[in-house]
């Protein structure tokens, strides 16, 4: 990765602010590109910045993601999972527990693994990292990870959100803006899995259970579950496949993976 990143900054570069001895001003990378941060150490004076498109809790894990890796030998325990109470505790965030971690991290000896330690090491060589949060949403953690001095200085820039046409922003044809200006403030649980990911119906269901269980008033984007189709998972004849899978196909009815009565219990 560190030699395909060092080749294609140098072809991009224009051959005459070479010649004049230009230099970029620094080199962004985003989370899953690690090798760029050295690639642009080996390119002299550039320095290599690190977006982090996830939150401070996910950023504050991939820092410490080493000594974390580090504290299981001593312990005698294989995996996360495996750790007793108190759990895994991250600077300026709320404990964890082992088997709540991502479940790439849960097999310390796949290649998953090793790729996600190798990317919490490189991340600290970065000149700063640029994270998609604000104060208001994450503010322990933006305490901790930017007075801590032994990692990079630590940027919120969020929330950076995807610009929306004007005319749409504007006409709130589903009426959620016009709801939630109507609720007290701090009032409404906002429930979203973002662009790229889905649930399989039975992890849906769960969480429908949950919201309605809570007794808040929630805003909630719901999506059509991976693949396969909205029946198979129903009828319990396919659970479906990755979060990333998401999108089903576009004749399935999103609403129909809810609970029964689900809708009518909570409208307004």
């Amino acid at each position: 990765m560190h030699d395909a990143c060092s080749t294609g900054s140098s072809r991009r570069s224009k051959p005459s602010a070479r010649k004049r001895g230009r230099h970029g001003a620094c080199k962004p990378s985003s989370n899953g590109n690690a090798g760029a941060i050295q690639a642009a150490r080996d390119a002299g004076h550039v320095p290599g910045f690190l977006f982090f498109p996830s939150n401070l809790l996910l950023l504050s894990l991939m820092l410490h993601l080493p000594r974390l890796h580090a504290s299981l030998l001593p312990a005698g325990v294989d995996e996360f999972r495996d750790l007793p109470d108190p759990v895994v505790k991250l600077p300026g965030c709320v404990p964890v527990h082992g088997a709540d971690l991502l479940q790439i991290l849960q097999d310390r000896t796949s290649d998953a693994y090793r790729w996600m330690l190798h990317h919490g090491e490189k991340y600290r060589d970065a000149k700063g990292i640029l994270v998609n949060t604000f104060h208001a949403v994450e503010p322990g953690a933006v305490d901790a990870l930017c007075a801590a001095p032994d990692i990079p200085p630590v940027y919120p820039i969020g929330p950076v959100t995807r610009q929306m046409d004007t005319a749409d922003d504007e006409d709130d044809a589903t009426g959620c803006v016009a709801w939630l200006d109507a609720q007290p403030d701090g009032s409404v649980l906002f429930v979203s899995l973002g662009s790229g990911g889905a649930i399989p119906v039975a992890q849906t269901r769960e969480l429908a259970r949950g919201l309605e269980a809570s007794g808040h008033r929630f805003l909630w984007v719901v999506r059509r579950p991976p693949t396969p189709s909205v029946d198979d998972q129903v009828n319990n004849s396919n659970p479906g496949e990755s979060y990333y899978d998401g999108g089903g196909s576009r004749n399935d009815d999103p609403l129909r993976i809810l609970p029964p009565g689900f809708i009518d219990r909570n409208k307004e």
